[in-house]
């Protein structure tokens, strides 16, 4: 499995891949703009890894794995730990951008307050925690829409992405940036920090437990599959 990962590392995740991991965690520091969009931006990293430019389908990365000495479960399970690996990236350089997004995002509100009206941007860095979860949520939505359809033939990849992205912004928009506009003491609910450690542990299982569903229901899939 550790040469697998590494072979998807290497060889199937296309370097734009890292560029996109590595800037959309910096829209953090726009003042007045969504943390969530950020996570947003990165499911489009999906069909760059999958299509690859020059690589993925272009080059049948499928049937080239296929053709490897590994069961077909284990080229579901390397590409599952490849996202999951991406999304970990891009939150890690989330979180270290998170002190100087909450100087931005404080420096705004005083800026706006000053001219006499508001900067309601829904949940902010003191959230984090909170948006995590939703986040995490969301992605074992997307991720469901796109491997399941993607292993079902091994070619589908245009209509699972935009039904995943557009389930994906709904579900993570919602409740982080519209909901906190629109009932009270939504925000302060959601900033209280056991409210947040309940949020990105219950985010984790659900993302695990999730993922291990996609992956067993996916590999049926594939299994299923002619690659000829």
């Amino acid at each position: 499995m550790k040469n697998l990962i590494y072979k998807e590392l290497k060889l199937a995740v296309h370097p734009i891949c890292y560029l996109l991991i590595m800037c959309f965690p910096l829209m953090v520091l726009i003042p007045s703009y969504p943390l969530v969009a950020s996570f947003i931006y990165c499911a489009s990293c999906y069909p760059i890894l999958f299509l690859g430019a020059n690589k993925g389908q272009q080059s049948n990365d499928l049937l080239y794995t296929a053709l490897l000495p590994v069961r077909k479960k284990d080229i579901v399970k390397a590409r599952i730990y490849t996202c999951a690996i991406l999304l970990a990236i891009a939150t890690l350089i989330t979180i270290i951008l998170l002190p100087f997004c909450s100087m931005t995002h404080e420096a705004l509100k005083a800026t706006v307050e000053e001219q006499g009206s508001s900067a309601d941007v829904g949940l902010e860095a003191g959230e984090f925690g909170s948006i995590m979860g939703f986040v995490l949520f969301s992605f074992v939505v997307y991720d469901a829409i796109f491997f399941l359809c993607y292993y079902k033939n091994g070619k589908r990849i245009a209509l699972p992405t935009f039904v995943g992205i557009l389930a994906f912004t709904i579900l993570s928009i919602t409740p982080t940036t519209v909901l906190p506009s629109s009932i009270p003491g939504y925000e302060e609910l959601f900033h209280n920090p056991l409210v947040q450690v309940c949020m990105v542990i219950g985010g984790l299982m659900i993302y695990v437990f999730g993922h291990y569903l996609i992956y067993k229901k996916a590999s049926d899939f594939l299994e299923k599959v002619d690659l000829n």
